[in-house]
């Protein structure tokens, strides 16, 4: 399963923010406050962001077409006002697999700074999985 093609493989590196967002998309859409906290649960809270750092990184994202706007709704589990959602698109699947492979080739220990487990399991299966 390919999402970006082989010449573009050598162009993708991308800030750990933006990997750790795409990260966080992998599993389900999430609105931004639901992004912050995969993240935060993730790192096991060693990476620190703000409302700024964050949002400039999920507009980036949608801007270059890893993540998409796919509606806006309500959350009912926080009795808020309707958010908007966010999900990863296939080319955004894509590149942050092939960023995940480029970090493991680097090493274990800059595998486990970048990548600690997504809650479905290792890393690799939940960005190919599409879950």
């Amino acid at each position: 399963m390919r999402y970006i093609r082989r010449d573009q493989e050598r162009l993708v590196t991308l800030t750990s923010m933006m990997l750790q967002v795409l990260f966080a998309l992998a599993e389900s859409e999430r609105h931004g406050y639901g992004i912050w906290q995969d993240i935060v649960a993730r790192t096991q809270g060693t990476m620190r962001l703000g409302p700024g750092m964050l949002y400039t990184s999920i507009k980036r994202a949608v801007d270059s077409g890893l993540v998409e706007i796919c509606g806006e709704r309500p959350d009912l589990a926080l009795g808020h006002e309707p958010r908007l959602y966010y999900r990863l698109t296939n080319t955004g699947r894509g590149i942050a697999y092939v960023e995940l492979h480029r970090l493991q080739q680097c090493g274990a220990s800059q595998e486990k700074k970048y990548c600690v487990q997504c809650a479905t399991g290792a890393l690799p299966q939940c960005i190919l999985s599409g879950a």
